[in-house]
């Protein structure tokens, strides 16, 4: 649960419902094209805050759960251990998903 602010049709502050979203891609697709598109989402994630209301308050940080409920893409994995959030958890969380 979040709440949202008054904006648009709501005239007061409301308790709303607060979901990820997931990028999805296929195995096929090469792991430099994968982390390429997650370094410019990082490093350029203000300017989605005018796009839409629901990238408004969008922060890097929520770019990485260390328990997914889906495996990773190895290109996400690179670049996450690059930023220096991969951790044992995330790994242990990945090897169950993917029955490594």
């Amino acid at each position: 649960m979040t709440t949202v602010d008054p904006e648009g049709y709501l005239a007061e502050e409301t308790t709303g419902i607060q979901y990820p979203n997931y990028f999805i891609s296929s195995t096929h697709m090469d792991n430099d094209t994968v982390y390429e598109v997650l370094e410019t989402l990082w490093e350029n994630h203000e300017q989605l805050h005018d796009i839409h209301p629901w990238l408004s308050t969008w922060e890097p940080e929520q770019m990485f759960d260390e328990n997914p409920e889906i495996p990773y893409h190895e290109g996400a994995i690179e670049f996450f251990e690059d930023q220096g959030i991969w951790t044992e958890e995330a790994q242990e969380a990945q090897d169950e998903l993917t029955g490594d």
